[in-house]
């Protein structure tokens, strides 16, 4: 067994090919041992303590290697866990979804085919062990959007469409409505419409080479566009619900507007400032630098206009730039050598951040970075009295922890108290259920849950009150475990 356990970290066998494997050993090694070769393939395979001959079935052996091999590496941060993280990711950004790899149907969805090439692997691993990975998601970058290809599933399209619109999706580099549309939120780029990059954005990841779709199948791109998002199949291409304002940071986007200066293109280092052309009641143009090259653009083929006058390079702006900066998109017309902008965005209010600090600020934050299957807080946290005493109390090392844990009928509870030490009635009251499977419960995992609460809120209390603090105090802990 272990020459077959030795490559298993790298094979993606299913069961019944590593039945067919084991067939002729079973069938040498059997008699040898004194047991008919027609022994019974359950019992052979089966543990010792359910009276069966202990040899491991090859298949959950090779899933154990595959898991151990998740654990170790991406807990200890090596190469190989790096390695593991970046194909996790590139997955995630082939499929365009925002759920994970394990956690992906593979038996009715033509994109997990096409890009696994097997669905039996990952149909396998849901069915032997349920394994979850937190990985990064893609991001949403404005009120109101959505990863496209969950918006086209929610149409339920035939799973050959599915294919092909994913394949449109990759070509232009997009993972979002936003990623399509103008500036204002309000209509798909005419460049999105029909198939051609434009490189509106600045994109971090590292897109898989992908062949241009061909007509067709930019036409049903077209057509599940106008049946998710589009009003009408009119030539404005205007959204159903226009997105809200932007959430991304700026410097994601290669073209800003200024009210007061005009038109910024981003080039390497530098901003290209254009100048105004002509405007109308329509769009509002400007000279199109033809002997430039657009960031991340391939040089138009035709360096002239139609009357064969060449048009001199923008400058690049030498000052800071402007205050009044917004994201927007143009429309590049390279025969007239002139390009329109077709959106200009808007950025959500800035909140108004108080500055008082706040314990339950700091669990409310930490609550919200707590995926389905990664992380933990406490459910309620209460406070009796004024914060400022118990974070002073804190500081002068007078703060008790006094936590208690119960359990019964598979159930864990917690309640947790944290007061000054022999004076003042203020108070910290946390309440939980300990997190966990049924068959996990038990008083002690209540007692250990109960003293990591009492520790996750004088971290956020400190954090808090005293985020300088070089020398963390001291607190007294109660339990009765």
């Amino acid at each position: 067994m272990k020459s077959l356990e030795y490559p298993m970290v790298l094979t993606t066998l299913d069961a019944a090919t590593w039945v067919s494997i084991m067939s002729p050993v079973l069938q040498v090694c059997l008699p040898k041992a004194g047991i008919c070769r027609s022994f019974p393939r359950d019992m052979v395979l089966a543990p010792l303590k359910f009276q069966g001959l202990g040899i491991p079935h090859p298949f959950g052996t090779q899933v154990s290697k595959h898991i151990e091999v998740l654990l170790r590496h991406l807990s200890n941060r090596t190469k190989t866990g790096a390695y593991l993280e970046a194909a996790v990711q590139e997955h995630q950004l082939e499929t365009g979804t925002s759920f994970g790899l394990f956690q992906q149907d593979y038996s009715n969805t033509a994109i997990w085919r096409q890009i696994l090439g097997s669905k039996e692997s990952g149909k396998s691993w849901r069915t032997w062990i349920y394994v979850a990975l937190d990985s990064p998601v893609l991001p949403l970058r404005c009120e109101g959007d959505a990863l496209l290809i969950e918006v086209f599933m929610e149409l339920e399209v035939d799973q050959d469409a599915l294919k092909w619109l994913n394949w449109c999706r990759m070509f232009l580099q997009v993972c979002t409505v936003s990623d399509i549309v103008t500036a204002d939120g309000r209509s798909i780029r005419e460049s999105m419409w029909h198939g051609e990059r434009d490189y509106a954005h600045r994109s971090s990841y590292q897109w898989p080479r992908t062949v241009r779709p061909n007509r067709n199948h930019w036409k049903v791109w077209q057509e599940h566009l106008t049946r998710a998002l589009l009003v009408s199949d009119g030539p404005q291409r205007l959204l159903r619900h226009p997105l809200g304002p932007w959430i991304d940071p700026l410097d994601n986007w290669n073209w800003l507007w200024s009210s007061t200066h005009g038109l910024f293109h981003r080039q390497g280092h530098g901003w290209q400032h254009y100048r105004h052309r002509r405007s109308s009641t329509r769009s509002i143009q400007w000279d199109y630098p033809r002997s430039t090259q657009l960031s991340g653009c391939k040089r138009p083929h035709n360096e002239h206009t139609a009357n064969g006058a060449s048009f001199l390079p923008a400058p690049f702006w030498t000052q800071p730039l402007p205050a009044d900066l917004c994201r927007a998109t143009v429309h590049i017309t390279p025969s007239l050598g002139t390009l329109a902008l077709t959106g200009i965005g808007t950025a959500p209010p800035q909140p108004h951040h108080d500055s008082q600090p706040s314990l339950l600020a700091a669990w409310m934050a930490a609550s919200a970075r707590v995926t389905e299957y990664v992380g933990w807080t406490p459910e309620e946290i209460e406070i009796d009295g004024d914060e400022s005493l118990l974070a002073e109390a804190l500081l002068d090392d007078r703060l008790c922890v006094i936590s208690d844990g119960s359990y019964k009928l598979g159930l864990g509870t917690v309640a947790v108290q944290l007061l000054p030490r022999k004076e003042g009635k203020e108070r910290i009251i946390v309440r939980c259920q300990t997190p966990g499977l049924t068959d996990d419960q038990s008083a002690y995992r209540s007692e250990l849950i109960g003293l990591l609460a009492g520790i996750m809120v004088v971290d956020w209390l400190l954090d808090q009150w005293a985020p300088t603090l070089r020398s963390p105090p001291r607190v007294r802990i109660a339990c009765d475990g």
